[in-house]
């Protein structure tokens, strides 16, 4: 909190128990904050467009496989191509460079600012208790899981999912992916249309994560690559995943928004403890671009193709 600035509520002591916080959340406002779902999986693959995944229904977060290179051959003639070789290498170079900047960020983003405590000594699992309790929500599960930035909400179940550096953490870091899955939480109960719309993509991307690693395969064994029905069915694999990476933009962007807002006003964070929530945040933000604008440049490169 800014100095000379009047707190909105009593600070919760240091290290008090979950119970303590609970009861005393009655009494106070909420908190949120965005958080870095971007670093669930490795932007570098998701920015290649591959053999994009999703874990599965449960968690409804895609995660891409580590096949590189994951760019089907086909055969692209500059005369009549809308997007010639020359050029498409020279934008999938600065792609691949966003990327490899991106994770970059995430990764020194997280890892500096899981090192800065929060004065106030609240975990991860309380910080998410306290914000979907001031949105209403006491039916869903906060579980502990192992992994780096394995944290996610189940909309199947109701279940928010926080890896145990964040469940138990007290840093800016941790803090603020705990918010940024409650956030995704908040989204559920108010019917946030976009989730929704990602929600509904996940079994249509679970099936094409399957075919592409297959269809990348036999352009490599064909002699003019892919062309014909198995081009088209390329392209509409990629379609799908560049729709789910479009729609994901928005769904974790509010869940950020979301969370940011209630870290500062439950008191769970000052206002001055905020620039590291955001640089961490922000950082995350990037991998999802990077991962949306890789899947599009590989879909615009079947459409040359198929223009052939």
């Amino acid at each position: 909190m800014i100095r000379g600035q009047p707190r909105r509520g009593p600070r919760i002591a240091r290290g008090r128990r979950r119970s303590t916080w609970a009861a005393q959340v009655e009494k106070r406002p909420p908190v949120s904050k965005r958080a870095i779902c971007a670093g669930k999986s490795r932007v570098l693959n998701k920015v290649l467009g591959e053999s994009g995944a999703i874990r599965s229904q449960r968690k409804v977060i895609f995660q891409l496989t580590n096949t590189f290179p994951a760019m089907p051959y086909v055969a692209v003639h500059a005369s009549s191509s809308f997007l010639p070789p020359g050029l498409f290498w020279v934008l999938f170079i600065l792609v691949l460079l966003f990327s490899l900047y991106a994770q970059y960020k995430v990764s020194s983003a997280y890892g500096k600012n899981s090192q800065v405590p929060s004065r106030g000594g609240i975990t991860g699992r309380e910080a998410a208790e306290a914000v979907m309790h001031r949105a209403g929500i006491d039916d869903v599960e906060i579980t502990e899981t192992d992994g780096h930035l394995t944290d996610h909400y189940d909309p199947m179940h109701k279940r928010l999912v926080l890896s145990s550096e964040n469940y138990r953490g007290t840093s800016l870091a941790a803090l603020g992916v705990a918010a940024h899955e409650s956030g995704h939480a908040i989204q559920h109960k108010v019917g946030y249309k976009m989730l929704d719309f990602r929600m509904a993509l996940v079994p249509a991307t679970q099936i094409v994560s399957q075919v592409i690693p297959f269809l990348i395969l036999a352009s490599y064994f064909l002699v003019r690559g892919l062309s014909g029905m198995m081009l088209d069915v390329a392209i509409i694999c990629y379609a799908v995943l560049t729709l789910f990476q479009l729609i994901t933009l928005p769904v974790e962007f509010d869940a950020t928004r979301r969370a940011k807002v209630q870290l500062v006003e439950l008191g769970i964070l000052d206002r001055d403890e905020m620039p590291g929530v955001n640089e961490t945040l922000d950082a995350a933000a990037l991998t999802y671009v990077a991962a949306f604008i890789g899947s599009l440049l590989m879909l615009l490169r079947l459409i040359s193709s198929r223009r052939d």
